[in-house]
């Protein structure tokens, strides 16, 4: 199997959309075209037709498509793959939102929202967890300098519950924040 990776990052390089594509020898000829998008339940246009809603599979003819999936509220994502029968070609999509004018009362919001700013470690790194403890699990890294959105503090340990990005996040140590 042979993987494709393509990521578009903001810039405090959190991952907002991109696709990650792969491809695979199959029994039989045909060409096939599976396409998994998140969030899913996602308009999939080949070639300017519409083919479905994500996640799907479609056969296809051998030789290069255009492929597009796209979503009220997304940003759309559209590139050229290229098929060859006797393979399947994976495409998992991860679309960003599209950004929207915030009103009066969302502004305010913002203002008032705390921050956790990520100061100097001794590894150069603060690990991101899964849960508020030492012994779960590294899901990430976040790098001195670096602010994220306070979704919650934990009362036991202190630690800070951080977006990473607008649907993931975890758990970082108060040992190496501050909250601004």
């Amino acid at each position: 199997m042979k993987t494709i990776v393509r990521r578009n990052f903001d810039s405090n390089q959190k991952s907002l959309d991109g696709e990650v594509v792969s491809f695979e020898k199959t029994i039989g000829n045909d060409a096939i075209l599976a396409v998994v998008t998140n969030p899913d339940q996602v308009q999939v246009k080949v070639d300017g037709n519409i083919e479905g809603e994500s996640p799907l599979n479609i056969n296809l003819t051998s030789g290069t498509h255009q492929l597009e999936v796209s979503e009220k509220g997304y940003n759309s994502i559209n590139f050229p793959t290229n098929l060859v029968g006797g393979y399947k070609l994976t495409a998992v999509i991860d679309l960003s939102a599209t950004p929207s004018k915030p009103t009066q009362e969302e502004k305010k919001q913002d203002l008032n929202q705390a921050m956790v700013t990520i100061l100097s470690t001794p590894n150069g790194f603060l690990r991101v967890r899964s849960e508020p403890d030492i012994a779960s699990s590294e899901i990430g890294q976040v790098h001195e300098g670096e602010k994220y959105e306070l979704i919650k503090k934990d009362d036991k340990s202190g630690w800070y519950d951080i977006a990473l990005t607008a649907s993931v996040s975890g758990w970082v140590s108060n040992t190496y924040t501050v909250l601004k």
